[in-house]
């Protein structure tokens, strides 16, 4: 049998007449592509011959005993099977277009993150009183339901795709009384980015199943109040709401006092005005009054059934918040983009966070990425605000520089992850403070081991990766073309391969060199002597000066050597991005770069701060065969393709957060 498009779980107890009606407004839809699975919670009724029951679409019963409605609907996913699921109760009429409203708006907004489509439910005395028109439904109350998701997050008209469903882990089997199980799930779904919207056209009617109001069933209505009071105390108690525990905490003092009161009296007051009155509104009044004082008595029952200390804060298990230093498309924030990228296939859901925008948003898969944007003033009160909210099960921390993270993760007792990317020999000082307050560190080559060796058991050296991998044929490279990429600053050498130039410009007038790089705020009177040097020599023509640019790839393909002279490096992306693009590296041998370039297979190392070598070394490899270079690029390629890749990044990157978990 084919696997249908889009899965409709029915939970029902006791309801087999209703849920007959409801089951024949489905065989009237004009989609066709569904299935209808049936979850009953233990019904004493003659639910089960519904079994024996032939219908024009999938159907499948699946029973269990009494568990409670979220158990059931959690049992009736687990046997479905389509990609979107529809929520309905076993009392409700839709309409002729239930279905396809349903399916067509998730298709409609799929790729804007939406993973929740609220339908509209109406309430109608009885199935026979549902009308062929539905009545008006204003724009102004689709967007209030779509500005506060979760709290109209009700499963008698509601879808939601399947990925978010296994995301979240469905329905929380410990909410057994009546409300809140809901609105629970679609925080969580919230929690994880996902977006909601509402889908007016999909309209069902909800009739009545109650019959007449009697003094027993009003009973039976007002101890639903009073379950939903217990469950909201369980609610609150899972998840943080900024602020929200110490207003409950504060009105449970209020509690304490008012209701003291006996059950006995609220019923003999509601059995009292259960009587007819001549003024109907005053009557609906005192009944709305008496359902939320039974509310309230739930409440204050909740505090005693769901202490505090027992319920820590439920933080989403999977979701894990990347704080990045940067939004530019320097090394430290494309290293961390390529990890958010991927982060969902491997089962966890990634929030980054910047600390304004830049051009690393246009890299991030939106779809997949919840992207916090923390610009202007007050950042770590902004970040504060955001780790209430999602109140992520780790905090990843990209370069020290994000320190400020950790002291924030701390107060929420988050796991923090520190991605340390930086040369620390000068601030051994930062080195003690990360050890300190960070539960992992991640290291980016085995060089920087050293400055957190008193801690061996919480380091993970895991290196960079580049983003994809060329398959293209090598593109046409400009002869004596050198190029160096990174940022302008005395760590980064340049000043060296400037020196260098000139003596290679003696020997060869066809040289040039090309500069991808930003200079940095501080060092532009390094830049000015650069420029300064060059204008002296007469190499002004010979030198280019591009700038930050996010086509880097087109630099390194024209380029025929690429030169790193870096005084420290930590790791040097541009080494292995140059190297996937089949091109020959000369770099100093500084931090991780000799981890990466084996000398004269792969590669070329100097000594830092040596120009009379680099040139050397510059010359002796445009002097080799033709045949040799390709040989040298073959092996630099396979490398990369061994040892650099992307998924062996984001796998090693999820094992440090399995370590924490």
């Amino acid at each position: 049998m084919a696997k249908p498009l889009v899965s409709i779980v029915v939970p029902t107890y006791n309801r087999l007449a209703c849920l007959k009606q409801t089951l024949a407004s489905l065989e009237k839809q004009t989609f066709q592509d569904f299935e209808v699975v049936v979850s009953d919670d233990g019904s004493a009724d003659q639910t089960r011959t519904l079994q024996r029951q032939k219908f024009p679409f999938q159907f499948k019963l699946v029973s269990q005993l009494n568990s409670g409605r979220a158990a059931a609907r959690n049992h009736g996913i687990a046997e479905s099977s389509g990609e979107i699921v529809i929520f309905i109760d076993d009392h409700i009429i839709l309409d002729k277009d239930f279905v396809r409203e349903h399916y067509f708006a998730h298709k409609k907004y799929e790729k804007k993150g939406v993973a929740v489509i609220r339908g509209r439910a109406e309430y109608v005395q009885t199935p026979d009183k549902a009308p062929e028109k539905p009545p008006r439904f204003t724009k102004k109350i689709s967007k209030f339901n779509e500005n506060s998701p979760f709290v109209n997050f009700i499963t008698n008209n509601i879808s939601i795709t399947r990925y978010a469903l296994e995301l979240t882990g469905g329905f929380d089997p410990e909410f057994k009384e009546y409300g809140f199980q809901d609105q629970e799930l679609g925080y969580r779904i919230r929690q994880r980015g996902f977006k909601f919207k509402v889908n007016p056209k999909a309209v069902g009617y909800i009739f009545n199943v109650d019959g007449q109001s009697t003094p027993e069933l009003l009973e039976r209505k007002l101890d639903k109040f009073r379950q939903a009071g217990r469950s909201a105390v369980l609610f609150s108690r899972k998840h943080y709401w900024g602020g929200l525990g110490a207003g409950v905490n504060l009105f449970n003092v209020f509690l304490n006092a008012v209701f003291s009161l006996q059950d006995d009296w609220f019923l003999r007051f509601c059995r009292r005005r259960q009587s007819k009155t001549k003024n109907e509104k005053s009557w609906q009044s005192w009944r709305a009054k008496i359902r939320w004082l039974f509310f309230l008595k739930g409440l204050r029952e909740g505090f005693d059934k769901y202490p505090a200390d027992k319920y820590a804060p439920r933080s989403g298990a999977n979701v894990v918040m990347l704080v990045s230093h940067q939004a530019d498309l320097s090394g430290a924030p494309i290293s961390l983009t390529i990890l958010a990228n991927r982060l969902r296939s491997r089962g966890y859901y990634p929030i980054f966070v910047l600390p304004h925008s830049g051009p690393i948003e246009k890299r991030l898969d939106k779809k997949s990425v919840k992207i916090l944007n923390l610009h202007g003033w007050f950042k770590a009160v902004k970040l504060y605000v955001y780790m209430a909210r999602f109140r992520p099960a780790i905090v990843h921390a990209n370069t020290f520089l994000t320190e400020y993270a950790l002291d924030i993760a701390r107060r929420f007792g988050i796991k923090t992850i520190m991605h340390v990317r930086e040369d620390l020999t000068m601030y051994p000082q930062i080195a003690v403070r990360l050890l300190r307050k960070a539960n992992r560190l991640v290291l980016i080559s085995n060089s920087m081991v050293r400055y957190f060796d008193s801690e061996p058991t919480r380091l993970d050296v895991v290196y960079n990766a580049v983003e994809e991998l060329p398959n293209s044929a090598p593109v046409e490279e400009t002869p004596y073309k050198l190029l160096y990429v990174g940022a302008i600053e005395k760590r980064k050498g340049l000043w060296d391969l400037v020196r260098a130039l000139d003596s290679i410009y003696q020997q060869n007038k066809r040289v040039t060199l090309t500069v991808v790089g930003q200079v940095i705020l501080t060092e532009k009177s390094y830049l000015w002597r650069i420029k300064r040097f060059l204008q002296k020599r007469g190499l002004s023509q010979r030198v280019k000066f591009v700038g930050s640019t996010p086509d880097v790839g087109r630099y390194l393909d024209e380029a025929s050597l690429v030169v790193v002279p870096s005084h420290q490096e930590p790791f040097g992306r541009v080494v292995i991005e140059a190297m996937a693009r089949r091109k020959i590296v000369v770099a100093t041998m500084v931090g991780g770069i000799p981890e990466i370039i084996e000398q004269y297979r792969d590669g070329f190392l100097v000594e830092p701060g040596n120009p009379e070598q680099l040139a050397k070394m510059i010359m002796y490899v445009w002097n080799k065969s033709p045949e040799h270079k390709e040989q040298i690029k073959d092996k630099a390629y396979r490398t990369v393709a061994e040892r650099f890749l992307p998924d062996g990044y984001v796998d090693n990157i999820v094992a440090c957060y399995k370590k924490l978990l």
